[in-house]
């Protein structure tokens, strides 16, 4: 009985391992799942807040290196049921459906607001700073919930996530 060929296989049928770039994405959304990953993002933002306003290269460096490695620091969660979980699955959920078209126009839509943010504190704009991260947390709020509800709607094992 003939087996049907992987996509991925070669020649002789021996399946491609998966790419470095893959297992390192597959291990960031694994990782970031864990509802600690999402709580210490939010809790970067004063040190954001503090590095743009005191113009510290020093600090703007920390929490870009804090922001990128944020996700590798927990482990997977051992379970699915935390909003912030369901918030991540969410994202990776409509990634996967969404057209080039909606994820360039979504991942445009902070850059609205965060560039004005860093310029109001970068010029120490007190007002317009307090407006913007007031506006940019709400963005926020409403894009993590709308992420949750598409994952409390799609059908995928909750222990692990989608794939």
């Amino acid at each position: 009985m003939d087996l049907p060929v992987s996509a991925n296989a070669d020649a002789a049928g021996k399946v491609a391992s998966p790419s470095f770039a893959k297992r390192l994405s597959d291990t960031m959304w694994r990782r970031h799942r864990n509802p600690w990953s999402g709580w210490t993002r939010i809790a970067l933002t004063p040190l954001w807040v503090a590095a743009l306003w005191l113009h510290s290269w020093p600090l703007i460096a920390l929490a870009v290196v804090l922001a990128a490695t944020n996700p590798f620091w927990f482990p997977p969660p051992r379970g699915g049921d935390s909003w912030a979980t369901r918030a991540v699955d969410g994202e990776r959920i409509w990634l996967a459906r969404a057209t080039w078209q909606e994820k360039v126009l979504l991942m445009a839509m902070p850059g609205v607001m965060v560039v004005p943010l860093g310029w109001a504190l970068w010029t120490h704009e007190p007002v317009w700073s307090v407006f913007l991260l007031a506006w940019s947390a709400a963005f926020k709020g409403v894009f993590c919930d709308w992420t949750a509800r598409i994952a409390a709607e799609a059908d995928y094992d909750r222990s692990v996530g989608p794939a």
